[in-house]
């Protein structure tokens, strides 16, 4: 009986210890399968890209097409009512000047109508002890020419007209759409054969496009010509030309 028992123990003691060993060889071999070299998904996204960048520029010039001028009649009176009619009726006959000199009503657009007091302050008087003396009225207006030849002879009949009021003439370009693609696509060319030249420079080729950074400027209206300089018979008027310009910055991928 003794015997018997003492056998059951061993047998049991052995089947421990395999266990045990199993149990150890098994934990043994896990770091092992840890390092296997297979890259996960966030090991493929953070691969390095090769990538180029190449910047390209673009102008376009173009002759403007239209002259913008702010004019207007501003008068002076004792009563505000006074001041602003005799304003109002001048600037009738201004605005029958234009159109009589081939300018559209459509391109005649109000700018503002303005009428404020005036004060007599002389220096010998207290402070606080200004006199209301009368007003002044203005009425002004943006006018759009189309025919850039009759810009002086336009000027002369407004002021012929009592027109006593011109802020300044700018040239502009009417649509410049058309210039700033063609400027675009100018800029793009650029890029790109820079960019083809340095890839064969590298052993690469040109692959898709990862970004594309545009920065565009113009077509700039000229600077205003003062009224002194614009009014007046024969006055010469030279509207000059605009600038559409185009820049870009443009990132291949290399393959």
């Amino acid at each position: 009986m003794w015997q018997g028992h003492a056998g059951t123990l061993r047998v049991a003691g052995l089947l421990m210890a395999v266990l045990a060993f199993a149990m150890v060889g098994y934990a043994g071999l896990t770091p092992a399968h840890a390092q296997d070299p297979t890259p996960t998904p966030a090991d493929v996204s953070t691969e390095m890209r090769r990538t180029l960048s190449t910047s390209g520029s673009g102008s376009v010039d173009a002759d403007p097409d239209e002259a913008i001028v702010v004019l207007g009649v501003f008068t002076e009176d004792e009563t505000a009512s006074d001041a602003m009619a005799q304003t109002n009726e001048t600037m009738q006959d201004v605005i029958d000047a234009l159109v009589d000199a081939g300018v559209t009503r459509a391109n005649i657009r109000t700018q503002s109508i303005r009428i404020e007091p005036i004060y007599d302050s002389p220096a010998e008087r207290p402070p606080g002890g200004q006199e209301l003396i009368g007003f002044r009225a203005s009425n002004t207006a943006e006018v759009t020419m189309t025919d850039l030849t009759t810009v002086g002879d336009v000027l002369d009949a407004v002021v012929e007209a009592g027109a006593n009021r011109i802020d300044g003439i700018r040239f502009a370009v009417d649509d410049p759409l058309d210039l700033l693609g063609e400027a675009r696509e100018r800029a793009w060319d650029d890029a790109e054969a820079k960019a083809q030249q340095l890839a064969e420079l590298a052993g690469a080729q040109l692959g898709p496009v990862l970004t594309i950074n545009e920065d565009v400027r113009g077509p700039m209206a000229s600077p205003e010509i003062a009224f002194d300089r614009a009014v007046g018979s024969g006055a010469p008027i030279q509207p000059g030309q605009q600038t559409v310009s185009v820049q870009l910055q443009v990132t291949w991928i290399l393959e």
